[in-house]
């Protein structure tokens, strides 16, 4: 669906009216059956409020980019190393030079969904990477906003290995939900 020129940027609407049509076309048995969930992949554009909103309204799972805002940026800053975890491939062993943190609890997240977490991945940019003025320390870092498997709707075998969004710093993965040993929080 092509967007009028003079269409705002910072609308979901059009994420939404998308999110409808790609619904539309689903087989009526895909949406009734129990046991698969539905689920919403996209970038930090797609991180909007009422986006995330209309996707738990539809009972759709979703797995969004975060933006790297200043209060997001500060609350990476502020983890404790101990609060890092090995990331984890979908196949349980660990992606080598990858971790990954919850941080819900260091940001202002009164209007997000209930339920609603940010886990922030770091790693090593792939070799031959440009490193930006936003990459510390040599690492890079990705915070994606995910339906949490406790608060989703349906319980299902279809989302247990849920993609994350494709990066420019590294090939496409496909982590499982669980992407951490921490039994706590990731």
């Amino acid at each position: 669906m092509l967007r009028p020129d003079n269409a705002a940027a910072d609308s979901a609407a059009d994420q939404i009216a998308v999110l409808d049509k790609a619904a539309e076309q689903l087989p009526r048995e895909v949406i009734a059956d129990p046991d698969c969930e539905i689920l919403l992949r996209a970038d930090a554009a797609g991180s909007a409020l009422e986006l995330c909103q209309a996707a738990r309204d539809a009972k759709i799972g979703y797995l969004v980019g975060f933006d790297l805002t200043k209060q997001v940026r500060r609350a990476i800053l502020s983890l404790p190393e101990a609060a890092w975890r090995p990331a984890l491939h979908q196949d349980g062993g660990e992606r080598e030079g990858a971790q990954v943190a919850e941080m819900t609890e260091l940001l202002e997240f009164y209007d997000w969904p209930e339920g609603s977490r940010v886990i922030v991945r770091r790693e090593r940019p792939h070799p031959g990477a440009q490193l930006t003025f936003t990459d510390l320390e040599g690492n890079r870092f990705h915070a994606t906003l995910p339906t949490s498997p406790a608060t989703r709707s349906r319980s299902s075998a279809c989302a247990a290995h849920a993609p994350t969004p494709r990066t420019a710093s590294g090939p496409p993965s496909r982590p499982a939900w669980r992407t951490s040993r921490s039994a706590s929080s990731c």
